[in-house]
């Protein structure tokens, strides 16, 4: 993987499309894009830079380590993904001390750039094509090890993430299924994928800063089975 060639299209479509509010593509140290436990989160981009993370205002990494521990955000996103990992944690490597366990995922943005309205990110297709490109090489790097995608949002990083695999030589699709929140009938998808023997699960949520399901008592079962489902 060439991650000076991905910074650089970073950088690129930032200054060629005048973004002002800076940008992120991950939220662990650099070497986690290769170097990580199979457990993935991608939400859909950065928050406005109003958090103590605005000092890093325009980088490929945190090399202080995994943001949901070091960083403060104003968004309640920051704690609804760590009761998502603590449930996690719990069923994948509860012998493993959790910090550690946090500090091996792989966490990033589909979408690098902030932006008050995603939507000014989204109908921009040169945009779009860059990160669907970076999450490619991303994924294929990661094909032999990656277990469980958790992607924050339906609509871009769960529906995109779905789409490169799915054009992944060799990948079959062997389930998608809706499963229950416990939040009238909002749904989580997930989709099993084989490939050489091996199953990866991608899970679509809704975007958990407006849906709090974890957490939340009416949520607690049904949230324990999506993820005791998509492990």
């Amino acid at each position: 993987m060439n991650i000076e060639k991905i910074e650089k299209q970073i950088v690129d479509e930032y200054n060629s499309f005048k973004y002002t509010m800076g940008w992120r593509l991950l939220n662990t140290k650099v070497n986690n894009i290769k170097d990580n436990n199979g457990i993935f989160i991608i939400t859909i981009n950065p928050g406005t830079g109003k958090g103590t993370f605005s000092k890093n205002g325009h980088t490929l990494s945190n090399e202080d380590g995994n943001s949901l521990l070091h960083e403060k955000w104003v968004s309640p996103l920051q704690n609804q993904l760590s009761e998502m990992l603590k449930l996690i944690w719990e069923r994948y490597c509860p012998k493993q001390d959790y910090s550690s366990f946090v500090e091996s995922i792989m966490q990033g943005y589909f979408i690098p750039f902030r932006s008050r309205s995603i939507k000014d990110l989204e109908k921009n297709s040169d945009t779009m094509n860059i990160c669907i490109d970076i999450w490619r090489e991303i994924i294929l790097c990661n094909l032999d090890t990656m277990r469980m995608v958790n992607c924050i949002g339906k609509k871009i990083p769960y529906k995109n993430i779905c789409n490169i695999i799915e054009n992944i030589n060799g990948v079959v699709i062997i389930e998608r299924k809706p499963y229950k929140t416990g939040w009238g009938n909002i749904m989580v998808e997930i989709t099993k994928y084989k490939i050489s023997n091996r199953i990866i699960s991608v899970v679509g949520y809704p975007h958990l800063s407006q849906f709090k399901l974890f957490g939340r008592d009416e949520s607690s079962n049904a949230m324990k089975k999506v993820i005791l489902y998509s492990l």
